[in-house]
């Protein structure tokens, strides 16, 4: 998943693992930080200086990664942006795509099927998907 999202190859995945040392290892094509507290300050301008990392735009480069796995369709997704593709777009503001998600049956019988989230779960993009979890609340319970 990383060299999709970081639109680079297998290898160049694995040279920039193996630049940032044990900081951030590679793990099942992923790229996991040592530790939570790196993050931490990472995510801070004023504590990371020129290491600053932007959460907005990690969450956006994620948001399309997973907008177009789901493109692609929903029975092909990741386990991964099944379940976090919601907050992602959420957090990058991308209400559009966030709604048509979330009013996507499909995709709502697989993230249930799978089990990786509950339908309480999606009750969280309430305010920016209203209309949806208005109508479709007592449909996602009769999925289970």
């Amino acid at each position: 998943m990383a060299a999709g999202v970081l639109g680079k190859d297998e290898l160049e995945v694995h040279a920039l693992s193996d630049a940032m040392g044990s900081l951030f290892p590679l793990s099942e094509g992923r790229i996991r930080p040592f530790h939570k507290s790196l993050v931490d300050w990472l995510v801070f301008s004023d504590r990371a200086g020129q290491y600053f990392v932007s959460p907005n735009k990690g969450h956006a480069r994620l948001a399309e990664y997973g907008m177009r796995e789901y493109r692609a369709g929903v029975n092909s997704m990741s386990l991964y942006m099944l379940a976090f593709l919601p907050e992602h777009l959420a957090k990058a503001n991308r209400v559009e795509d966030l709604r048509a998600l979330l009013s996507d049956r499909l995709y709502i019988e697989r993230l249930m099927s799978t089990r990786v989230r509950k339908p309480g779960d999606l009750a969280r993009y309430k305010e920016m998907s209203e209309p949806f979890v208005e109508n479709n609340e007592a449909d996602i319970m009769r999925m289970l």
